[in-house]
């Protein structure tokens, strides 16, 4: 019995070893695992101490970065058989526009993060950053890439331009749609700049002739003295009055001269106002007449001299407003 109580002992005893030996092994494993998570641990508490970390997780950045976000089409979660993304509407940014424009403030309104940094409420810049990608705003600045090059003198010229263009329009006080004529005036198709008053299709019209005091016509002279034609506008014309079987008194309001276009004119406040401008009309005999009644859409013709029985005269007419007219 004791023998084998002995052989035993003796064949345990390098069982023993073995398992010292493989324990002390596996303490050493754990002890470098544990050291491993230490230095794991110390090296991600120092990361977030990073400037480009710290920076990372600053509401302000993590605003544009929603805003481009919220771009993307794609699925934001990996699936195993992927599905079409529902139609992508883009969000109208033009919507309240005005009023979110007149609110900003500097430094931009951060947005609301939980503390798994999921979005609550999304910042001023994301909006910013969301309208980056579209199409059009995307354009606009490879507009702005000059394919030559630019020089430094050729920059501050951009800069002078850009910054003057915002001085003076932020000094003004127009509506959208002002803004819109001007720049269609700018860029539209080109329209005609001559004055409606001087444009020879515009012609003004005689009207109420006075045939019950012996004014038998009142007619434009369309032929000058060598057969030209002559256009009769607002601005200029020229008329003949022809008395009738008996001779028009003196004081009698022969005709009505009606302007073709009525003469108006802009304000220093913008607004546009009614002109009755100054009408003159010379004649080279001594048949003289004035313009009475005058508004800014039309004058009556009366006599201060008297015209006889059958007799034409000749009367050049100026309408001068006295400024420019709209």
């Amino acid at each position: 019995m004791e023998e084998i109580l002995g052989a035993m002992a003796g064949a345990l005893v390098p069982v023993a070893v073995q398992w010292s030996r493989y324990d002390d092994q596996t303490q050493q494993r754990v002890r470098n695992t544990r050291y491993d998570l230490r230095d794991l641990r110390d090296a991600w508490q120092e990361s977030q101490g990073w400037g480009g970390a710290v920076r990372s997780r600053l509401p302000i950045v993590m605003d544009w970065d929603t805003g481009l976000a919220m771009a993307t089409s794609q699925q934001p979660t990996a699936q195993t058989i992927p599905t079409l993304p529902a139609g992508q509407l883009r969000p109208n940014l033009c919507s309240g526009a005005e009023s979110f424009v007149s609110s900003m403030v500097w430094p931009p309104r951060a947005g609301m993060y939980d503390a798994r940094q999921n979005v609550q409420q999304v910042g001023e810049l994301s909006t910013t950053a969301l309208a980056m990608t579209y199409e059009e705003v995307r354009a606009v600045v490879h507009g702005f890439v000059s394919c030559n090059g630019s020089t430094s003198a050729g920059r501050v010229q951009l800069y002078r331009s850009i910054n003057a263009l915002t001085d003076t329009v932020m000094s003004l006080n127009m509506t959208k749609a002002e803004f819109a004529a001007r720049w269609a005036q700018l860029f539209g198709v080109p329209v005609s700049t001559i004055d409606p008053h001087r444009d020879p299709s515009k012609s003004p019209t005689i009207s109420s002739i006075n045939a019950g005091n012996n004014v038998a016509s009142v007619v434009f002279i369309s032929t000058g003295t060598n057969n030209e034609v002559n256009p009769q506008t607002d601005a200029v014309h020229r008329l003949r009055i022809t008395a009738g079987a008996a001779a028009i008194a003196t004081g009698t309001d022969v005709a009505t001269v009606t302007f073709a276009t009525p003469y108006r004119y802009k304000r220093p406040d913008g607004t546009t106002a009614t002109l009755q401008p100054h009408v003159q009309l010379t004649t080279a005999t001594d048949k003289f007449g004035f313009a009475s009644l005058v508004t800014h859409t039309s004058y009556t013709i009366q006599l201060l001299s008297s015209i006889g029985a059958g007799v034409s005269v000749d009367y050049s007419i100026i309408v001068d407003p006295g400024v420019t007219t709209v």
